[in-house]
């Protein structure tokens, strides 16, 4: 047989075992591309990130890897994408 390669991207991995990091604004901008309305993501201090309001946001099956090394934005990102339901988290 042949091997046929496709653009077509049927469902979504985020490896987040062992990340940490402390750029809250980019994780949530990620999160961001899930989530079609306006509403607050994570409350950091006195500071709100929210996502934005979209007609198109990401709606391809996700996964979100973790494991106990995982910290700090990264599971930030990977709790909002749950509570959102945007994606399973392993």
């Amino acid at each position: 047989g042949t091997l046929r390669t496709t653009n077509d991207i049927k469902g979504l991995v985020i490896d987040l075992r062992f990340s940490d990091g402390t750029n809250y604004a980019a994780a949530m901008a990620v999160a961001d591309l899930f989530v079609s309305k306006e509403t607050p993501l994570l409350q950091i201090e006195e500071i709100t990130l929210s996502s934005t309001a979209k007609s198109i946001s990401l709606s391809l099956p996700a996964v979100v890897l973790v494991n106990r090394r995982t910290s700090s934005a990264a599971e930030a990102l990977a709790a909002v994408l749950r509570h959102h339901n945007a994606a399973l988290v392993i």
